[in-house]
């Protein structure tokens, strides 16, 4: 498998284990400081 399906991959199973977008919650805590 490419190495860019791999990290894909990982982005996803990261977010579905979180809920949610984890890049859009970056940016919520930076707008809240």
């Amino acid at each position: 498998m490419p190495r860019t399906m791999l990290l894909l991959t990982a982005i996803n199973d990261h977010i579905a284990a979180n809920g949610h977008d984890a890049l859009e919650d970056q940016s919520d805590e930076n707008q809240q400081i």
